[in-house]
């Protein structure tokens, strides 16, 4: 109880701070340290006085750090400049190449609030699986055949790289979700008016690369070709560095701290932010985004665009206002010395 009671205020002094190099460290260099601890009361033929897993004061503490550590919300989304500034590097470079196909899930991305699990893989060589509970495996990410076009009366399009022009809508199929709605189609439409942004178009970019370096149905979906030819896979890693490389050149002076703020998960906030800038109802949030709960809220920001609502909304009251400021000037000049004012009140809490 007393070792745990020490462990607990040594926890609180570092998070706070207080290290070596006055800086803040997370969660998993403080476990190190503390399986150091361990490691000496083993040497003493004592009991390890740490176990993470436990209900002390110092599991507890560290396990609540490491949830807000982990929390999406912390996470910052997209800005409109890097998204812009990701298009047309994509449109320049190599349309086999990291940046295009970077750049075309993103774009579909930040419409469907992609988690990372469902693009990315945990390195360029390797396919990561889910292993169902009949031992089936799953592909993670988006395969090939997840996504699925349709014509504006609803037909499914077989092919659909020899008639595009017939692409109204594209599904995109999740074999696996968090909420457990497993083989749910998230369906959107074409948008001519913005064909750089079109959800259609950019799907059939990621069809397209994908089945010319030979990606078959139940193969990954988001694939590039490397300089030296080699066909990879995405890799949150990667796709996170290019996140935040192109973030720093649109906003020079984005201190680390922000910067370490931008991700993969950035993706699925921006998408989020996108529809409550947009004035969307919660409900329409959580069907489109694919929430069961109202966790969604946490992503939203207070963003330039939100603010700006805020004063509009406030629009018809300042005007009220102002009306109520100027009325005083047409009462007769005694009743404004003498009248409203009156300061034999009750002093009241500020509950009250």
């Amino acid at each position: 109880m007393v070792t745990d009671k020490v462990l607990s205020m040594y926890v609180c002094f570092l998070l706070s701070g207080f290290t070596i190099k006055n800086i803040k460290i997370k969660v998993g260099t403080i476990k190190s340290y503390l399986l150091v601890v361990n490691d000496h009361y083993k040497a003493q033929s004592r009991n390890p006085p740490f176990e993470y897993k436990s209900n002390s004061k110092t599991a507890r503490l560290l396990a609540e750090q490491e949830r807000y550590e982990d929390l999406p919300e912390r996470r910052e989304p997209l800005p409109d400049k890097t998204l812009a500034r990701m298009m047309g590097l994509a449109k320049s470079s190599d349309p086999l190449g990291f940046k295009a196909a970077v750049w075309d899930i993103t774009g579909l991305g930040r419409l469907g609030g992609f988690r990372q699990q469902e693009f990315a893989m945990d390195t360029n060589s390797t396919i990561k699986h889910y292993v169902k509970p009949d031992g089936t495996l799953v592909v993670r990410a988006f395969c090939v055949r997840n996504l699925i076009f349709r014509t504006e009366d609803g037909s499914i399009i077989k092919r659909v790289l020899l008639r595009k022009n017939l692409a109204f809508e594209v599904g995109v199929q999740f074999d696996i979700q968090k909420n457990r709605m497993n083989g749910q189609i998230i369906w959107f439409q074409r948008d001519n008016t913005f064909p750089d942004y079109c959800p259609v178009r950019i799907s059939l970019n990621l069809l397209w690369r994908a089945q010319t370096l030979g990606q078959g149905a139940d193969d990954p979906l988001c694939v590039y070709q490397d300089k030296t030819g080699t066909k990879c896979y995405l890799s949150g890693q990667e796709v996170t560095h290019y996140f935040r490389s192109v973030v720093t050149s649109t906003t020079p002076n984005i201190s680390p701290d922000d910067l370490k703020l931008i991700s993969c998960h950035s993706i699925r906030v921006k998408a989020c932010v996108l529809l409550a800038e947009a004035g969307m109802k919660g409900w329409y949030i959580k069907l489109r985004l694919r929430w069961l709960s109202d966790c969604f809220e946490v992503y939203i920001r207070n963003t330039k665009i939100i603010v700006s609502q805020h004063t509009d909304a406030l629009s018809s009251s300042n005007e009220r206002l102002a009306e109520v400021a100027i009325a005083p000037a047409h009462l007769p000049q005694n009743l404004v010395e003498s009248g409203i004012l009156d300061d034999s009140f009750y002093i009241l809490e500020d509950d009250d």
